[in-house]
């Protein structure tokens, strides 16, 4: 695909991160958890420290694509707002226009300059969703030098080896209430 997410073996990758106010955070999950007010940085990965230049769209900071299970809908509607929130595009296969092949929709959403990130919220469903981890191993193996890549781990499962020798390397969000 030209202008896609194809690999460069001379970018190199530096960390950035995007920072959530860990209350607002508990909120997205629907964990009141008052003694955790301060900032903290989630690691994400870009290819530059400035980022590379992008057009403007919705958001002024960029796009960010989330992949998720059907059966997280709800997390991930919270996930989209608070993205928005922070002035990102947040999108979804959920917002497929009817009619169109929806893998088409995704793949021009995910290899669009104004897209900085993708966010997998993983789970059980989606790890035996073949639509969500045909999107999980395109984006891994085509765009992981371009994109952040950040995995929010919805609830306690094990992960299948290929995913979890793929994510590696990349820092996780634990996205479960606490007990």
């Amino acid at each position: 695909m030209g202008g896609g997410c194809s690999r460069a073996s001379e970018t190199k990758v530096h960390p950035t991160s995007i920072t959530i106010d860990i209350e607002e955070y508990n909120k997205l999950k629907g964990v009141n958890n008052s003694e955790q007010k301060h900032a903290k940085d989630l690691p994400t990965t870009s290819p530059s420290p400035e980022g590379p230049e992008r057009p403007s769209g919705k958001a002024g900071r960029g796009r960010v694509v989330i992949s998720y299970s059907t059966k997280q809908n709800d997390f991930k509607d919270r996930v989209a707002a608070f993205l928005t929130s922070k002035n990102y595009e947040a999108w979804s296969g959920g917002e497929v226009q009817g009619g169109a092949n929806g893998m088409t929709q995704w793949l021009k959403k995910v290899t669009d300059t104004n897209t900085i990130a993708i966010v997998f919220i993983l789970s059980s469903a989606f790890c035996r969703s073949p639509a969500c981890m045909m999107e999980f191993q395109w984006v891994m193996q085509n765009c992981q030098d371009r994109l952040g890549i950040i995995p929010v781990m919805y609830e306690t499962f094990m992960l299948p080896g290929e995913m979890s020798f793929m994510l590696a390397t990349v820092n996780f969000i634990i996205a479960q209430p606490q007990v």
